[in-house]
């Protein structure tokens, strides 16, 4: 059986594990699969860098903590590293559409490991034809 599979940018992450209530009721529905290892969200290496910049920052040494157990010990994520495929393909990406050297990388990685879709909260992202870019949107009313 082959599980459905599909790129995460960052910010899903930061809102998820953060608990941004405009995103948190929405994203933890979208990613309770992938917790229980019945679907495969793709990352690139590059998000654990943002993670880990934001916590570390704060000195929330939990946060990082929590961070690195879910990108290194969670059945569901796949993290791929950025190689000379994934870097090739960020740069047509990044040309292409004018986006910024991480979004190009995270949507490369998607695309270079077969994800038919890519989760974002960067509606600026949608113009990328290459992928399903599915902008999540926070609920409405929240803070």
């Amino acid at each position: 059986m082959t599980l459905p599979r599909f790129g995460v940018d960052t910010a899903i992450w930061i809102s998820l594990f953060e608990r941004n209530p405009r995103f948190e009721r929405t994203l933890s529905g979208l990613l309770a699969g992938v917790i229980r290892g019945e679907a495969l969200a793709v990352v690139s290496t590059l998000a654990i860098l943002e993670v880990l910049t934001g916590a570390y920052r704060r000195r929330d040494e939990a946060l990082a903590e929590k961070y690195r157990e879910l990108f290194l010990n969670t059945a569901g994520v796949v993290v791929v590293p950025v190689d000379s495929v994934i870097a090739s393909e960020g740069a047509r990406i990044r040309v292409r559409y004018n986006v910024a050297t991480p979004d190009a990388l995270h949507l490369a990685t998607a695309l270079v490991s077969g994800a038919p879709t890519f989760l974002t909260t960067d509606r600026r992202l949608s113009r990328v034809r290459e992928i399903d870019v599915k902008v999540v949107k926070p609920v409405a009313g929240k803070i």
